[in-house]
């Protein structure tokens, strides 16, 4: 029964799998048990009155690096795109020289270049109906320096 969760079995539970789970994951799975509870505490449903979700503290996610190519595995790469002649030489350099994502770069505009300090702003990201958004996070908000091709 619903109306028998309360906040410090949701806080055990979560700490207790805390020991056994990544954070993100944790964050993840939590996040979507607080909308149902969300949904059963509406005026129209009323299961319950409270969202016993609201006081559980989570841990934030550790920050992990995500891994880059190993020069072999850019070596590699490069062979395939010159063995088939792609015509976005450009756009694979800049993937590779930048480790951007694809969304950031084509949002790339050339008040974004500075071609004289050799760097790209990215501020922005591709977005599937056309038009720019927000990056991922503030984090993805930086400047890459160009090496000279």
């Amino acid at each position: 029964m619903l109306t028998g969760i309360t906040t410090l079995m949701l806080q055990e539970a979560v700490n207790k799998l805390a020991d056994d789970i990544e954070k993100s994951t944790i964050q993840l799975y939590f996040q979507k048990l607080n909308v149902a509870m969300k949904y059963a505490c509406k005026p129209s449903i009323r299961y319950l009155i409270n969202n016993p979700c609201e006081d559980v503290i989570l841990s934030k996610p550790d920050f992990k690096e995500k891994p880059i190519w190993d020069e072999n595995q850019s070596k590699q790469f490069i062979w395939f795109w010159e063995t088939l002649r792609l015509r976005y030489d450009a756009l694979f350099v800049l993937l590779l020289d930048t480790g951007a994502r694809i969304g950031e770069i084509l949002a790339l505009r050339w008040a974004d270049v500075d071609l004289e300090k050799g760097e790209i702003h990215i501020a922005k990201t591709a977005l599937r109906r056309g038009d720019d958004g927000s990056p991922k996070s503030r984090r993805s908000i930086r400047k890459c320096s160009l090496t000279r091709v």
